[in-house]
């Protein structure tokens, strides 16, 4: 018997797994957390096989690395997710991504891959990833960045990083070239496509990046359209 811990904050679709996963046979659903914070505290209590991720506006990268760090496999579970945050989190150690319009088949075989050791991705949201390619970051690249997801003028980035107004032109300049990306709004959408699932994700995290002292926390490498040109960088 398989058992899964899912996480969701809408009792309709929390249903509609439980019925689904009563119709593929020998898994168990004993719980379902619509708390991140009280399912990371019980995931070593109910040492589930698998954790099932309705992807919300809590469920950040660095919420991510906590659960995987538990050593439980995590399965993405949303309407839509972006090839951007996907590939984000498949590379932060996540096993899975599974829609929820996903037929019974693809949750069962997605569930065979997973117990199996493996990974399992929809073939559509797969394709979407062979489209896009990982540009890797530099420290002061990632601080950049973070900081113009706050929003925050040349002026006081230049300040927060510590050289002249017109050092950060240069940089910034430079930065738009490497990610493929014309001025400094397509480069805080890259961004937010990265680090959040869907626009309510990525609102919430501007207004918490917007509250907080320091840089938004980047990762270490920007996934975006291999259409898009791309630069040296610095």
């Amino acid at each position: 018997m398989m058992t899964i811990s899912l996480y969701a904050i809408q009792p309709i679709l929390a249903a509609g797994f439980c019925t689904f996963m009563d119709g593929i046979g020998g898994i168990e659903v004993p719980e379902v957390y619509t708390e991140i914070e009280v399912l990371r505290e019980q995931i070593p209590i109910a040492n589930p096989d698998v954790v099932v991720l309705e992807v919300t506006p809590a469920i950040t990268l660095d919420v991510l690395a906590s659960l995987v760090s538990l050593d439980v496999p995590i399965i993405l579970w949303s309407t839509t997710i972006s090839p951007e945050f996907a590939s984000q989190a498949l590379a932060y150690g996540v096993r899975g991504m599974l829609s929820t319009t996903a037929s019974r088949n693809d949750y069962a075989q997605c569930l065979i891959a997973i117990q199996s050791g493996g990974r399992w991705v929809e073939r559509d949201l797969g394709s979407k990833l062979l489209g896009h390619r990982r540009v890797p970051l530099s420290p002061r690249q990632r601080q950049m960045m973070g900081l113009v997801a706050k929003g925050l003028r040349n002026k006081e980035i230049a300040y927060a990083m510590g050289i002249s107004e017109g050092t950060v032109k240069v940089y910034m300049s430079k930065l738009f070239q490497r990610v493929g990306v014309s001025d400094r709004f397509e480069l805080a959408l890259l961004v937010l496509r990265n680090l959040a699932g869907d626009q309510l994700g990525a609102n919430v995290q501007v207004a918490a990046a917007k509250a907080s002292v320091g840089p938004c926390s980047m990762p270490a490498f920007l996934t975006t359209d291999r259409s898009l040109r791309f630069g040296s960088g610095y």
